[in-house]
């Protein structure tokens, strides 16, 4: 049976010197199966597939993202999906996390790829790494363990800002989690996002621009 599933994808801050904890994951499946759509991708080759990658407004509650048909979304026909609009341009002054205080996200990361691996002994990396030019102002990677997925179409997210959130010095700081890395504070300008899912030895990396002003 064909698949639609929600994966959430948020990180809580702590302040220390290594300020992200693991990421948080929440998983449920779309209401909506379509048996049509599994014997189709049951002929594609093993992969991962990127969808589309990008940077949108925060939801007011828990409004998005959500699938048409079942929860918060009933009112939407099924096959739709709700998700905040994506900018191009944001807040340089409400995205940057100079103080420990400042962790909170100024907008919602979010990707959808396909799943045509049917692996689910593998596991599931994902990560996001936005810089500007040589400079880290996002890195986080988590491992999930065995991929849970194997088919189906998921969708990813998490609530960021960048920066350094008061720990200014040293690999892992701020919104960096990787402990090679250490992020600082982001400037005015273009920042690239750069997004990769790993299943085993199958791989996809999503990519877009934001413009912080």
């Amino acid at each position: 049976m064909f698949k639609q599933i929600l994966l959430a994808f948020t990180a809580l801050a702590f302040g220390s010197s290594s300020a992200i904890a693991a990421s948080h994951f929440y998983i449920t499946a779309n209401p909506m199966a379509n048996s049509e759509a599994s014997s189709i991708q049951a002929s594609v080759t093993p992969n991962l597939h990127g969808i589309i990658a990008d940077f949108g407004v925060l939801p007011p509650s828990s409004d998005w993202p959500c699938y048409g048909g079942g929860g918060d979304c009933a009112s939407i026909a099924s096959g739709g999906l709700v998700i905040g609009a994506p900018n191009f341009t944001w807040s340089l002054a409400n995205c940057d996390s100079k103080t420990k205080k400042e962790t909170a996200g100024c907008g919602q990361l979010f990707w959808m790829y396909e799943d045509d691996t049917d692996d689910t002994t593998d596991d599931l990396t994902l990560s996001v790494v936005v810089t500007q030019g040589k400079n880290y102002i996002l890195d986080i990677s988590d491992d999930r363990g065995p991929n849970p997925y194997g088919a189906g179409v998921i969708y990813a997210y998490g609530n960021f800002a960048f920066g350094t959130m008061g720990n200014h010095t040293g690999p892992g700081n701020g919104w960096c989690s990787v402990d090679t890395v250490t992020c600082v504070n982001p400037k005015k300008g273009l920042a690239n996002v750069v997004v990769t899912t790993t299943v085993g030895t199958y791989s996809v990396t999503q990519k877009f621009e934001i413009n912080l002003q």
